[in-house]
């Protein structure tokens, strides 16, 4: 009997390894279909965000490309009335009203131009070089620009 019985014992500890390691089995299973079901829906909701994720840099993108060309159009604007003032205003009112007195008066190596401003107005005295005596004052508007000769 008392092979019988160890016979028994043996064959219930068997049957209790095999059903142990069937459910082991089982569960493992149905922790790798939950783990890829979960890891499909958080690379579905990852895609999902990072298409988001494109689409709001493409569209911030879109933004910066239209303030940018919208700020060089203002800027190319702004460069071509800056450019015609500039050329007139690069000039000091000095160097603006002597050359305008220099245009009337042509080339002559006896004279040199002296500016003065006198009561707010751009006065241009022609000098003779060799004895500083004046010839000729011209008050200069430089607004349009024209003179008198005084």
């Amino acid at each position: 009997m008392k092979t019988k019985y160890k016979i028994i014992i043996a064959a219930i500890v068997v049957l209790v390894v095999v059903v142990t390691l069937v459910l082991i089995n089982t569960m493992n299973k149905e922790i790798d279909e939950k783990g890829n079901n979960q890891n499909n829906e958080s690379q579905m909701n990852v895609n999902s965000a990072e298409n988001e994720n494109i689409e709001n840099v493409d569209n911030t993108q879109n933004e910066i490309e239209n303030n940018l060309n919208e700020t060089i159009e203002s800027n190319n604007s702004n460069e071509t009335e800056q450019t015609s003032n500039t050329e007139t205003q690069g000039k000091s009112n000095k160097e603006r009203a002597i050359e305008i007195v220099m245009n009337d008066w042509g080339e002559d190596d006896s004279v040199y131009f002296d500016y003065v401003e006198r009561d707010g107005k751009n006065t241009v005295v022609v000098r003779n070089k060799n004895t500083t005596y004046e010839i000729v004052t011209y008050i200069v508007d430089l607004s349009n620009g024209t003179f008198e000769i005084e």
